[in-house]
């Protein structure tokens, strides 16, 4: 349980800089656009920014779409492993329970600690996602923070 949820994380972080690489562009051309607002206007160019903008966000979308799959079948992987990890204790289980190697009680002690601690910790790492966007976006705040001006101010 725990290595599917580890390969769902590890799998998270590259995924989430190759998202941010290719819409990139996308985001310089909107940034650029809506500065230059009034003489986009005073063209009359609206539309056209727009469907450029548009168009821009064809390509990184169909780039990402492998990506996103493969985040999808990691996810649906960890938590499908949950319910066969839940089901394997219960047959192993009620054999040690029939042979009379185990009673009831100490398969309820074993259980409850073993499968819950692991589900939460799939829980907890189902964030990985959002801690994988915080580590770009604190990478990219060191990277401003770093930057030197190139006029003296």
């Amino acid at each position: 349980m725990i290595a599917s949820v580890y390969y769902r994380v590890a799998s998270l972080d590259p995924i989430q800089h190759k998202l941010s690489e290719a819409y990139k562009s996308s985001a310089a051309f909107a940034c650029e656009s809506t500065s230059a607002i009034k003489t986009v206007a005073s063209l009359t160019r609206e539309p056209k920014v727009y469907e450029h903008y548009c168009a821009s966000l064809v390509q990184p979308g169909r780039q990402m779409a492998l990506s996103s799959m493969i985040s999808a079948l990691l996810f649906s992987a960890s938590q499908a492993v949950t319910y066969l990890v839940n089901g394997l204790g219960f047959c192993y289980v009620a054999t040690l329970v029939r042979k009379g190697e185990y009673s009831l009680v100490d398969y309820f002690t074993c259980y409850i600690g073993v499968v819950y601690g692991v589900q939460q910790a799939g829980q907890f790492l189902g964030y990985a996602a959002d801690v994988s966007k915080a580590k770009l976006s604190a990478g990219l705040i060191k990277y401003l923070c770093d930057r030197r001006p190139k006029i003296d101010t």
